[in-house]
């Protein structure tokens, strides 16, 4: 297995659309370190977020149960299962990053600072551009394809998401 440091290199270059989900190692136990930490990472950034959640733990868990169903689902469909690892790895490792920075950002300008705003809109939009990205490499698709499929995740996770808490 390499070494942290290039599986962390990996990630970063999937974040800056120079490598796709193919570079990281096809490894399970590396998807369950990826799934761990984005977890422990996204946990306080939800709490951080106005309106605060009543259910945070939970709503993270379905979270991320809907990403990676989602991921799972749209490779099925497509004759691709085979590449859910490395893509959900490459999926919860990007996370990762997105979470790491949206941690200063809240504790520095708090959630109703418009800086903060600006700031955490900025990583939602390249948030996406990642996961389409990831996707898009995971299908053998187009760059728009991919944002087709990533835009589909975004906006049937936050309907179920919305229609948990209605």
């Amino acid at each position: 297995m390499p070494t942290l440091y290039l599986i962390g290199h990996t990630v970063l270059d999937i974040c800056l659309l120079r490598r796709g989900p193919q570079d990281l190692p096809y490894s399970t136990t590396l998807l369950a370190i990826a799934v761990a930490l984005s977890g422990l990472l996204g946990y306080p950034t939800m709490r951080a977020l106005p309106p605060g959640t009543p259910t945070p733990v939970l709503d993270l868990i379905l979270a991320m149960a809907l990403a990676a169903g989602y991921l799972y689902l749209v490779l099925r469909f497509h004759g691709l299962a085979a590449r859910f690892v490395q893509s959900a790895t490459a999926l919860f490792a990007t996370d990762c990053v997105i979470s790491a920075l949206s941690l200063p950002l809240l504790e520095l300008g708090g959630s109703e600072s418009q800086a903060t705003m600006l700031g955490l809109t900025g990583l939602i939009i390249w948030n996406l551009v990642i996961i389409a990205h990831i996707l898009r490499n995971a299908l053998d698709a187009s760059l728009g394809m991919g944002f087709a499929w990533a835009l589909g995740y975004v906006m049937s996770s936050g309907l179920i998401m919305q229609a948990m808490h209605a």
